[in-house]
């Protein structure tokens, strides 16, 4: 997820946590929001590490794992601990294990709302180097940003610090409506509910306006989540008896969990075949014109999408077999692709990205020399391999 949703997260987690422990609140409340956002560190390396396809296999590396969750909690106590010694502020052990807690809560809280996007995480290693993808959000979620931002500024007494988390829902109120994705009808109706929370919230206290407000975005997670297992399943079901899929998964639309994307790759005959098709949710009863709305418009739509990149020989990855580039490569794509460069040459490609148009940053020269220090992530399309 975007680093907005982690700090809204974890200042709600410190906030919470607070409440029951003896640590200062303010230590708190300052070591949750780092140690949510301190596994996303590794983009400051990623890039410079089995070039040139660093960012797509170490990001989400291996700081979104457990175990790298459990040392990005344990340096955030650490970074903790030597500024407490610097200002001389006295703890006794059980508030350093607080707030030790509190650190290793926060990384893991990291890891699992990365695991709600279909980039996916593999939090298993070094006992399985398999990817874990929840398919659920869009890495960026306005009603989520409105829901827990209202969680945290209707309960603060300082009008600065209201002004201040009240930015990501002002935010998400203006990014809601301009999404192309998103239906007027739901726009409304999500609107009025805010309104009418907000109006029934009034006389109640701060504690109980945070809960509440936190308890809506967990509904909306849910919600997301169980349209998109619906999404899937209409999707399975209206599948032609033939050979399964190499791969088969949902994707969901910012703002809307209704409308959704279902991606497929499949071999037929010498040729791979990809498929994009909007969906919408047996949820949802009436028709919300997802083709329309949808983030990803059809692989029919010829100015999404060449025929190059739709329809692959088969010989052609066989070919590729042997290239260590695009050996790495399959170690993250999810729906992985070959295309031409911009610049001439063969380049790799994963699909699931390919919103905007032909190339995407998985677009990456398939010849130069082979990369080093590649993680042992299994492929996702295993078939390829």
């Amino acid at each position: 997820m975007d680093n907005i949703t982690h700090s809204l997260v974890g200042s709600l987690a410190g906030i919470f946590l607070a409440r029951t422990v003896r640590a200062p609140r303010s230590a708190v409340i300052a070591v949750s929001i780092l140690a949510n956002n301190f596994p996303d560190l590794d983009m400051l390396y990623a890039s410079h590490l089995s070039s040139p396809f660093g960012y797509l296999l170490h990001h989400r590396g291996h700081t979104h794992t457990i175990a790298g969750a459990v040392a990005c909690g344990a340096f955030v106590w650490a970074l903790f601990s030597l500024f407490a010694l610097f200002r001389g502020w006295q703890l006794d052990r059980g508030q350093r294990s607080e707030i030790a807690f509190v650190a290793l809560l926060g990384s893991i809280l990291h890891l699992a709302l990365d695991w709600l996007n279909t980039y996916g995480v593999h939090p298993f290693w070094p006992i399985s180097n398999v990817w874990i993808y929840g398919d659920t959000l869009f890495i960026i979620e306005p009603t989520i940003w409105i829901t827990l931002s209202l969680a945290l500024c209707t309960s603060l007494k300082s009008r600065v610090m209201r002004i201040i988390t009240a930015l990501p829902a002002i935010a998400g109120a203006v990014l809601l409506p301009t999404l192309a994705h998103v239906t007027p009808g739901l726009v409304i109706s999500f609107s009025v509910l805010v309104l009418a929370l907000l109006w029934s919230l009034r006389q109640s206290t701060g504690n109980r306006r945070q809960t509440i407000w936190a308890s809506v975005a967990f509904l909306i997670l849910l919600l997301f989540y169980f349209n998109g297992k619906l999404a899937l399943a209409s999707a399975e079901s209206n599948r032609e008896r033939m050979r399964p899929p190499l791969i088969s998964f949902v994707a969901p639309s910012p703002g809307n969990p209704f409308c959704w994307t279902h991606f497929e790759m499949r071999t037929t005959g010498d040729t791979v075949q990809y498929l994009r098709e909007p969906l919408q949710s047996s949820l949802s009863f009436f028709d919300l014109e997802c083709a329309k709305y949808s983030i990803d418009p059809p692989f029919t739509d010829p100015m999404a999408v060449s025929d190059q990149q739709t329809r692959v020989p088969l010989s052609r990855f066989v070919e590729l077999s042997s290239n260590c580039r695009w050996r790495a490569f399959l170690r993250f794509a999810r729906l992985p692709s070959v295309t031409e460069c911009p610049a001439g040459g063969s380049c790799s490609i994963d699909l699931r990205f390919s919103r905007a148009g032909r190339h995407n940053f998985s677009t990456l020269p398939l010849e130069g020399e082979c990369p080093e220090n590649i993680p042992p992530w299994n492929p996702p399309v295993g078939y390829l391999r």
